[in-house]
């Protein structure tokens, strides 16, 4: 059977792909001429639309009360109750708890490093006299500085790869989730850097008389 493409829609992909919107008719002939017979083609999804000011959550319970058969839901929880959402949800929970933790064992092991072959100069710096407070808050600027530009730049290559993508995977990066996903990763690359202030904190500064200091 042959279609004929009309336009195309944005944000409109079904289960992360392309999608092909026809009326149902069309789908059910679509439908009969692959299988070779006159099936039952029945809907699995029906949309209505609803009177201006009516509760969403009110007619949902009134249409699933009054025709047998099926189930209405509000957009929101219909969306949730799409075939696959939950599996893709799950996978994402998982990308992000990994995600999280890299980023916590990278900033925690590379600051750390970092401490290690600036440590005679942190000494001397003790020695002449700054404050515990002024090396550790060099460690912590530092730390700063990477992980939010890192996020920052990660962020907008993916904009750019959704962005260019977008008839392929129909996703968009939210504000919301980006500001909080950098909030995370930034206090995780703080946390992860304990290791490295502790260190700091320890420096004698009489090991810069000694002959290992400087």
């Amino acid at each position: 059977m042959v279609f004929t493409v009309v336009g195309n829609a944005d944000d409109a992909a079904f289960n992360v792909l392309p999608t092909l919107y026809v009326r149902f008719d069309e789908y059910v002939a679509a439908a009969q001429a692959r299988a070779g017979a006159t099936i039952d083609v029945a809907p699995s999804l029906i949309g209505v639309e609803i009177a201006e000011g009516a509760d969403p959550a009110a007619v949902a319970r009134s249409l699933t009360q009054s025709i047998d058969g099926i189930e209405a839901l509000e957009r929101s929880a219909a969306v949730d109750n799409l075939p696959g959402v939950s599996q893709i949800t799950q996978s994402f929970s998982i990308l992000y708890l990994l995600l999280y933790i890299v980023v916590a064992i990278v900033t925690g092991v590379f600051f750390l490093i970092l401490t290690v072959q600036k440590e005679d100069a942190l000494v001397l710096l003790r020695a002449v006299g700054a404050s515990s407070r002024d090396v550790i808050g060099s460690v912590i600027i530092q730390v700063l500085v990477v992980v939010g530009f890192g996020a920052l730049i990660g962020s907008v290559v993916t904009a750019g790869l959704l962005a260019a993508t977008r008839d392929v995977f129909g996703a968009t990066l939210s504000p919301v989730t980006t500001v909080t996903t950098i909030g995370i990763i930034v206090v995780l690359g703080l946390l992860a850097s304990v290791g490295a202030v502790r260190r700091v904190v320890a420096i004698d500064p009489v090991q810069a008389t000694t002959s290992g200091g400087i």
